[in-house]
């Protein structure tokens, strides 16, 4: 599958005025051999919260870009659009663009929680994607995988009609139960944001 870099920023008072500020940046990384797509958008509990997810062909093409002469103004391009910047990047096991493309993507952080395994943190998210059929509301698959540079924490990533048909699925058999037992073994944290590609 293709590497999926997450850009998550605090946006700065002109991007939030005039959020075409980010274009250039993101016309950029759509010219970028490799360079597979762009999605950003605000984060809606926190709409000072940028989001941006650049798919990659490979890493390799990631490598590359980074290696370009002009890469160090690229990145310092991006400072006049906000501060306190983390960049994540996650190979997914399964297509991401039903996620992408739906009104609302949630991404939830997952760590286990002291005294418990990744085992049994996998093993409950396997239960969760088997009935995910069951759920309305949303755009499955849920794509599932692990933080390159914080291999403790892994990421959840499934598309939603809404903020609200996430939450009524918490309620919904058998997904009431087994997200019980999701926060019985590990700390989610969960984001929204309402994504448009480029």
């Amino acid at each position: 599958m293709p590497l999926v870099e997450i850009v998550h920023f605090s946006a700065s008072e002109a991007l939030i005025a005039r959020p075409t500020l980010g274009d250039s940046f993101v016309d950029y990384l759509k010219k970028v051999d490799g360079c597979l797509g762009v999605s950003r958008g605000f984060q809606l509990e926190d709409k000072s919260r940028v989001f941006l997810f650049i798919t990659w062909k490979t890493n390799e093409h990631y490598e590359k870009m980074r290696q370009r002469a002009e890469y160090p103004s690229f990145m310092a391009s991006l400072k006049p659009l906000g501060s306190d910047i983390f960049i994540q990047h996650i190979d997914f096991d399964v297509d991401i663009a039903n996620a992408f493309s739906a009104p609302i993507t949630e991404i939830t952080t997952i760590k286990a929680k002291e005294g418990h395994t990744q085992e049994e943190v996998n093993a409950v998210v396997s239960e969760i994607r088997a009935n995910q059929h069951l759920v309305k509301g949303g755009h499955p698959p849920i794509a599932w995988g692990q933080v390159k540079q914080t291999p403790e924490l892994y990421i959840l990533i499934i598309g939603w009609d809404s903020v609200e048909a996430h939450f009524a699925s918490h309620k919904e058999p058998p997904i009431e139960t087994i997200t019980m037992k999701l926060i019985g073994v590990c700390e989610p944290e969960t984001k929204h944001v309402a994504l448009r590609s480029g």
